[in-house]
C-alpha cells in the first residue's frame, strides 16, 4: 500500500508545482502538500479505517465542493494577467478545485480506484494550469512531471523474481531498461517541450485574433493621455471588441475619449468633465441603437453622438463631450439607446476658447505658415477646416511605418515632408493647424468601423484594429431639424482614405470565416453572462451544482428522509406520554390501592414492596394481585420505555373490576 501511495505522492506534488509556477499561487499547493505529507507519514501507524469518514463523502461532492472552494479561493488569489481563457474566473476555479479534489481523494482509504482518481487529478491539474505562455522554468517543471509520471507507471510493471538465480538478470534488465527509459523519455520530452514552445508562439499568434487580450497597446488602455506613438500590433489585431447595431445613415464613429490640451506630442484629457444622468426609458419616436461589448473599458462605452436615453441594467450618464459612461462598470456589456438628430448649441467661455486654440509657441509660427498656405484669409471656419482636412487626404498616405519622433519635431517633419503617418498624427496636425487660424479644436479617440456583418439590421463588428483618432472642430452648422444655425463640435477626419485598406484583413477562406462566426457566438454568450450580476451568477451556479449533487444522491437523500420521518413519528409518540398524564393515572392507581387494600406507598417503598404486602393480605385470591402486577409493569414500560400509554386506563379498570 505504501509503495503505490509514494508514487502518487510524488505525482501530486509535482503537478501542484506546475500549478504554482503557472498560476502564481504557491500557498494552495503548499497547504495541500502539508496535508498529504502528514497523512502519508500517519499511514505507517494508523489503520486505513481511520479514513473511512472521507469515504462517506459522495463522489459528486468531491467534484462540486472543490470547484466551489476553488471559486472562493480565486477571489483571494488573482488570476495571472497572461492567462488565456474565455472564462478566466471559472477556469481558475477548476484549476484550484483540481488541487483540492486531489487532497479529498487522498484522504480516502486506499483502493486501486482511488489511485486512478489521484493520477487523473494530477494530470488534470497540469492540463488546466498550462494556459499561460511557456517559460524555461515552467517548461522544466512540466518536463519533470511528465518524465516521472510515465516512469512510475513503467517501473511498477517490473516485478522482482522470487528465485535468486534470476536476481542478476533482473538487476541487469532493470539498469538497462531504466537507462534506456531515461534517455528515451528525456529526448522525447525535450523534443515535445521544444515543439510546445514553437507551437505556443504560433498558436498564440493565431488565436490572439479571437481569444482574450494578451498585450493591448495604448489605444485600448483607458489613459488620460494620448501620445503620438505607434499603435503597434493593435493596428493589426482582429479580436472583436464590440458589436453595434446603428440606425440607417448613422455614422459608425464611436467616441470614447476627448483630449483638449497638447504639449510636445502628448494630448491630455480635460480635468473637469461634467455629466448628466440619462433617462432609463427610451422615448418613442427616436432612432434606436444597440451595443454588445465583448470586452470592458472600465465604466466607458464607445458610442455614437446624440444619445438621449439608455436602457440597460445600470444607470448611464453622458458627459459634456458626448461620451457614455455607466454608474456600474460591470454592466457595460449590453445596452440599448435612443438617438436624436437635433443639434445642441455649444457655447464656449473665454477661458474655453483660449484653451481650445492654444498652440505651443515653439511650433506655432511654422504651423501658421503652413496653414496660411493652404487656406485663404477670407475663408469662413467651415471652409478652412474642410480645406486643411482635404489637404491631408489628397497629399498624404496612411502608414504605421513611421521613423520620425513622436513629438513636436516629428509632427512638423511629417507635415513639411508630407510623410506617411497614422491617425493620431493626422488628427493632431489638423487640430493644431486650425488652432493657428483661431478655430477651436480638440482630438477625439474611440473606434471607427465599416465592417457590416448584418446589412439588414445595419450591424457593425468593431475590432481592436478599428481603434481610431480624429479631430473635432468648433464650427457653425445649420440644423436640418429646426433650420437654425448652431455652434457645435463637428467631427472632421483628416486621415487618408487608404487607412481602412491597410488595416482591413478579410477572411479569404471559408473555414476561417466559419471559425470566426463560431467564436462570435461564444463571445455573445459571454457578453450575456458578463452582463449579469456576478453575485447572482455565482449564486445560480452554486444552486445548479447543489441541485445536480442532490439529484445524483437522491436515493441516499430519500433514505435519510424516510429515517427522519420515522424518527419524527417516534418523537410524537414520546411527546404523547406527558408527565401530567402519567401522574394522573398513577394517582388513580394509588387511590385504588388505598380504598381496596388500605395500602399506601411509603417514601422508601417501591411498587414491588407494596405488591408483596397486598399478596400477603390476599393470599387466598391471586387474581386481583396479578392484575395489579400487569398494570404496574405496563406503567413502568410506558414511563421508561417510550411506549404508548393507551393500555394503562384499561388495565387500571380491569384491576378495579376484578376486585369488585
Amino acid at each position: 500500500m505504501i509503495k503505490p501511495y509514494l508514487n502518487i505522492l510524488v505525482m501530486l506534488l509535482l503537478s501542484w508545482s506546475v500549478y504554482g509556477f503557472c498560476q502564481h499561487d504557491y500557498l494552495l499547493p503548499v497547504m495541500g502538500g502539508l496535508v498529504i505529507l502528514v497523512t502519508f507519514a500517519a499511514r505507517f501507524k494508523t489503520p486505513e479505517k481511520q479514513y473511512a469518514l472521507f469515504e462517506q463523502i459522495p463522489l459528486s461532492a468531491v467534484i462540486i465542493v472543490p470547484f466551489l472552494l476553488g471559486l472562493l479561493w480565486r477571489n483571494i488569489v488573482p488570476i495571472p494577467a497572461e492567462a488565456v481563457s474565455p472564462y478566466p474566473e471559472y477556469a481558475a476555479a477548476l484549476q484550484s478545485g483540481s488541487v483540492i479534489a486531489g487532497v479529498l481523494i487522498w484522504l480516502r482509504p486506499f483502493s486501486k480506484l482511488n489511485t486512478y482518481r489521484l493520477v487523473f487529478c494530477a494530470w488534470l491539474t497540469v492540463a488546466l494550469s498550462m494556459n499561460v505562455p511557456v517559460t524555461e522554468e515552467r517548461l522544466m517543471v512540466f518536463t519533470l512531471f511528465s518524465f516521472i509520471s510515465i516512469a512510475v507507471v513503467i517501473f511498477n510493471t517490473m516485478k522482482k523474481p522470487a528465485d535468486k538465480k534470476y536476481r542478476f538478470l533482473y538487476i541487469r534488465d532493470y539498469v538497462i531498461f531504466s537507462t534506456l527509459l531515461i534517455m528515451l523519455t528525456t529526448a522525447l520530452f525535450l523534443g515535445i517541450s521544444t515543439a510546445a514552445v514553437a507551437f505556443e508562439h504560433a498558436f498564440m499568434r493565431t488565436m490572439s485574433e479571437y481569444i482574450m487580450p494578451r498585450n493591448y497597446t495604448h489605444f485600448l488602455r483607458i489613459s488620460s493621455q494620448l501620445n503620438l506613438i505607434s499603435p503597434g500590433i493593435s493596428a493589426f489585431d482582429r479580436r472583436p471588441v464590440m458589436e453595434i447595431k446603428l440606425p440607417p445613415n448613422t455614422s459608425s464613429y464611436l467616441k470614447m475619449q476627448v483630449f483638449t490640451e497638447y504639449k510636445n506630442g502628448t494630448w491630455n484629457e480635460p480635468k473637469e468633465i461634467k455629466k448628466v444622468e440619462l433617462p432609463q426609458t427610451l422615448p418613442p419616436g427616436n432612432l434606436i441603437g444597440k451595443t454588445m461589448m465583448f470586452t470592458s473599458f472600465k465604466d466607458l462605452v464607445p458610442g455614437p453622438e446624440g444619445v438621449v436615453a439608455v436602457k440597460a441594467k445600470a444607470a448611464y450618464s453622458r458627459s459634456n463631450y458626448q461620451i457614455l459612461s455607466s454608474e456600474n462598470a460591470q454592466n457595460t456589456r449590453m445596452l440599448e439607446y435612443a438617438l436624436t438628430s437635433t443639434k445642441e448649441n455649444a457655447v464656449l467661455s473665454d477661458e474655453e476658447y483660449q484653451r481650445y486654440t492654444a498652440v505651443p509657441p515653439e511650433i506655432a509660427g511654422r504651423l501658421k505658415e503652413i496653414a496660411d498656405s493652404i487656406v485663404n484669409a477670407d475663408d469662413d471656419v467651415k471652409t478652412k477646416a474642410n480645406k486643411i482636412a482635404q489637404y491631408f487626404r489628397d497629399n498624404f498616405s496612411y502608414s504605421l511605418d513611421v521613423t520620425f519622433s513622436a513629438d513636436d519635431k516629428g509632427l512638423l517633419k511629417m507635415i513639411e515632408d508630407k510623410r506617411p503617418a497614422y491617425c493620431t498624427y493626422f488628427a493632431s496636425a489638423l487640430a493644431l493647424l486650425l488652432r493657428t487660424e483661431g478655430i477651436p479644436t480638440r482630438v477625439a479617440a474611440g473606434f471607427y468601423s465599416n465592417e457590416v456583418i448584418d446589412p439588414k439590421s445595419n450591424t457593425y463588428l468593431v475590432r481592436v484594429s478599428n481603434a481610431h483618432a480624429w479631430t473635432e472642430v468648433y464650427a457653425p452648422l445649420e440644423d436640418p431639424a429646426t433650420g437654425q444655425t448652431v455652434m457645435l463640435w463637428r467631427r472632421l477626419d483628416a486621415t487618408p482614405a487608404n487607412f481602412d485598406a491597410v488595416l482591413t484583413k478579410d477572411s479569404k477562406y471559408y473555414l476561417e470565416k466559419m471559425f470566426e462566426n463560431m467564436w462570435l457566438g461564444v463571445l455573445r454568450i459571454s457578453a450575456y453572462i458578463e452582463n449579469m450580476d456576478k453575485d447572482k451568477l455565482k449564486l445560480y451556479v452554486i444552486i445548479v451544482l447543489l441541485a445536480w449533487m442532490a439529484f445524483i444522491n437522491r436515493q441516499k437523500i430519500a433514505a435519510g428522509l424516510r429515517q427522519w420521518i420515522r424518527g419524527q413519528k417516534s418523537a410524537k409518540k414520546v411527546h404523547y406520554q406527558t408527565p401530567d398524564m402519567l401522574r394522573t393515572i398513577y394517582q388513580q392507581y394509588e387511590s385504588y390501592l388505598k380504598d381496596e387494600y388500605g395500602e399506601m406507598r411509603g417514601p422508601a417503598d417501591t411498587d414491588g414492596d407494596v405488591i408483596q404486602r397486598i399478596k400477603q393480605k390476599s393470599a387466598e385470591n391471586k387474581k386481583p394481585v396479578n392484575r395489579i402486577e400487569e398494570f404496574i409493569n405496563e406503567f413502568h414500560a410506558v414511563r421508561f420505555g417510550a411506549r404508548s400509554p393507551d393500555k394503562l386506563p384499561g388495565l387500571l379498570k380491569d384491576c378495579e373490576t376484578s376486585s369488585g
